[in-house]
């Protein structure tokens, strides 16, 4: 279809894609992100977002920001269908801004979002010892609050 549209044009094997073409992608996405990362921050803000896959597998994206950095998705973790206790996910958090603060600087991270969940609740008593802010998406909350309201009965 695409050389009927274009003959000029050579598409690549789907293999090539998936190896070579996505491989050098990501190396560079990498690296991009690291230089961004590497720049003198006051702070940084890091969220926690969960969700699951097709099968079902629950996943967790981090993602930083700060005034000067902008948005930068630092990486998705496959949590599998590991029970997701607040000291576990304390855990995973703490991990991750120990490894985020090794690029950055210690003690940059200021502040972390994550979504209201009871778990999530809990691991932010855990950060909040160590002197990172906890807090929950608004827009999360704002989510839930419409979704309760549509549940209510018409008066």
């Amino acid at each position: 279809m695409m050389n009927g549209a274009n003959p000029v044009l050579t598409i690549p094997s789907a293999k090539k894609v998936g190896d070579e073409l996505l491989t050098a992608s990501f190396e560079q996405h990498t690296e991009k992100k690291y230089l961004v990362m590497q720049k003198d921050h006051a702070f940084v803000a890091v969220a926690f977002d969960g969700w699951s896959n097709l099968k079902r597998e629950k996943m967790i994206n981090v993602v930083a920001s700060s005034p000067n950095m902008g948005v930068v998705h630092i990486k998705t973790i496959a949590v599998g269908f590991d029970s997701q206790t607040g000291k576990y996910i304390a855990r995973l958090m703490i991990r991750e801004i120990s490894e985020l603060e090794d690029v950055i600087g210690p003690g940059k991270v200021a502040s972390c979002t994550t979504d209201s969940a009871g778990n999530m609740e809990k691991a932010w008593e855990i950060l909040e010892k160590r002197g990172i802010f906890c807090n929950g998406c608004a827009a999360h909350t704002s989510n839930l609050l419409l979704q309760d309201v549509a549940k209510l009965d018409e008066v």
